[in-house]
C-alpha cells in the first residue's frame, strides 16, 4: 500500500512539473535584417531585455536576411518589453581550412563592430505582448 501511494505522489509531482509553463511568457518575433539597404545574408541576432532578470532571445539570420527569435523553443519569440539588440555577422571560414594553413583567413565582420556588443550597440526595440514583426536596419 505504501509503495502504491508513493508511486501516485511521484507521478502527480512529475506531471505537475511537465504540464506547467516553466519560464516567462514569450511572443513571436520575426523580421529582416538589412545593412546599407541590402539583406544581411548570415549571422545571429540577439534581443537582450533591458530588465536583466529576464532571458535573452536569439535567432539565426537566413540568406534572405530574415530571422525568427527563439527563447526556450525554436521560434517561440521573446519576452515582452524593451530590448537592446545585438547583431553578429562575419565571413565564413572555408570548409576544411585549418588555422595553420597558409591560406587561412580570419573571419571578417560584415557589419560594424559596434552592433556586436551589448555595451556599444545603438539598437533597441520593443517587443509587444502579441506577434511582432521587427525589421532591423543597420
Amino acid at each position: 500500500m505504501k509503495a502504491l501511494t508513493l508511486f501516485a505522489l511521484l507521478a502527480a509531482a512529475t506531471s505537475l512539473g511537465c504540464s506547467g509553463n516553466s519560464g516567462p511568457q514569450s511572443f513571436p518575433v520575426q523580421g529582416k535584417v538589412t545593412y546599407e539597404g541590402k539583406p544581411l545574408s548570415r549571422g545571429t541576432i540577439i534581443f537582450n531585455p533591458v530588465n536583466e532578470a529576464l532571458p535573452a532571445s536569439r535567432g539565426e539570420i537566413q540568406a534572405d536576411g530574415t530571422y525568427k527569435l527563439s527563447l526556450a523553443q525554436k521560434g517561440d519569440g521573446a519576452v515582452p518589453g524593451e530590448h537592446r539588440v545585438i547583431v553578429n555577422s562575419s565571413t565564413q571560414v572555408k570548409q576544411g581550412m585549418e588555422i595553420d594553413d597558409p591560406n587561412y583567413e580570419l573571419p571578417r565582420p560584415l557589419v560594424p563592430i559596434k552592433y556586436s556588443s551589448l555595451s556599444t550597440t545603438p539598437l533597441s526595440q520593443t517587443v509587444k505582448a502579441e506577434a511582432n514583426t521587427i525589421d532591423i536596419e543597420l
